[in-house]
């Protein structure tokens, strides 16, 4: 079981009913005909929890605790969104982020290599943005920022590991 922060375990997104008193606050999430269960701290945030099925496993989202989820929308995240992977043995957290203070976030997959992209936006002070961007390798298990690459209508191109790639981004 992955931790997002020290001290708060992670339910693991696994198939199946949700039975257990720590899965009680679960939401539900059904990909391919199987539905998964997810932590869950609101019924407001549920549209803050993103999943997609992938060849590796699932990657997913939950949302975190928000200053305001009694309301709707719900307010500003207290803790940082983890990405995770899960199959049927191991939760692999990928990548921490906070999605408040004016990031923005996007990503994509790349099936044949097995590789999630992640393109995150940070205010840079002066009225701008500044572009983060990793690469997390499922096969290696290692994540490498890119320091050169090129955004262009929807699409993240670069080089990785000697290798050129195109890959589609979804806005999460």
């Amino acid at each position: 079981m992955a931790q997002a922060n020290p001290g708060a375990s992670v339910i693991p997104a696994v198939p199946g009913p949700s039975n257990s008193a720590a899965e009680s606050n679960a939401l539900s999430i059904q990909l391919k005909g199987t539905t998964y269960f997810f932590p869950g701290h609101n019924v407001a945030t549920k549209r803050c929890n993103f999943a997609a099925a992938t060849s590796t496993g699932i990657v997913w989202s939950p949302a975190p605790p928000m200053e305001g989820e009694g309301t709707d929308p719900a307010g500003i995240p207290l803790e940082p969104f983890t990405i995770y992977l899960s199959d049927p043995a191991d939760n692999i957290e990928i990548l921490s982020f906070r999605a408040a203070g004016g990031y923005f976030y996007s990503w994509g997959i790349e099936e044949q290599d097995k590789l999630y992209v992640s393109v995150s936006q940070r205010p840079d002070g002066d009225g701008s943005y500044e572009y983060e961007v990793y690469v997390y390798s499922f096969k290696q298990e290692q994540k490498t920022q890119m320091k050169q690459f090129m955004l262009d209508n929807g699409m993240i191109k670069f080089q990785y590991n000697g290798r050129s790639y195109s890959v589609k981004l979804q806005q999460g």
